[in-house]
């Protein structure tokens, strides 16, 4: 969100520019050209930026997710 926001409101100006701080303050705006995620699994890391859409692809963070909730799934019916 605070990618996209910089991603809207880098180019805008007075009342546009406005309505976009509402939202997001500007302070918290992240340019997209100066991150990095990864997906870091056995088989090694991938980016997870969209390059077109300068973004963190959302998939990739409920893939990571899903992959947390089942290993401690899988730990915590070890302890029954």
């Amino acid at each position: 969100m605070i990618i996209g926001s910089h991603q809207v409101g880098k180019d805008k100006v007075g009342n546009e520019r406005e309505a976009v701080e509402s939202i997001v303050n500007s302070k918290s705006w992240i340019d997209p050209d100066r991150i990095s995620a990864y997906f870091i699994s056995e088989n090694g890391c991938e980016s997870i930026i969209d390059e077109e859409l300068k973004l963190i692809k959302a998939e990739k963070i409920d893939s990571a997710s899903s992959i947390i909730n089942n290993k401690f799934n899988d730990l915590f019916n070890l302890d029954d």
